[in-house]
């Protein structure tokens, strides 16, 4: 079975499909669907991973205007406690979708 078979059927619960099919739907899935942070999460367990950490990079600090930003960037103990701020704020699932586009999911599979 090709690599993209095996996970398109573990992934989904698909029925066994040709390699042709299974190709034409990994373009379509990897062209246009995002996930959202908590079905990422049980998709990942699902599969087995254990150990699930996810972030949204840049959350935080889109919620910012940029002059307030560009104060902080420029005083280095702001910046260091702000950056440290950014990091826990970043990684709460539950701001994590504010990342935008900008979803970090790290796990182990074995």
């Amino acid at each position: 079975m090709c690599k993209s078979k095996e996970i398109s059927s573990r992934f989904w619960n698909l029925p066994q499909k040709s390699d042709e099919e299974v190709n034409r739907e990994q373009i379509f899935i990897d062209d246009i669907y995002a996930f959202m942070p908590d079905e990422i999460c049980e998709i990942l367990k699902h599969l087995g991973a254990t150990n699930i950490r996810i972030s949204g990079p840049g959350a935080l600090s889109r919620s910012i205007p940029g002059e307030v930003l560009r104060n902080i960037m420029k005083d280095e103990a702001l910046k260091k406690d702000f950056l440290d701020f950014c990091y826990v704020y970043d990684s709460n699932i539950y701001v994590a979708g504010m990342g935008k586009d900008n979803l970090v999911v790290i796990a182990d599979l074995y």
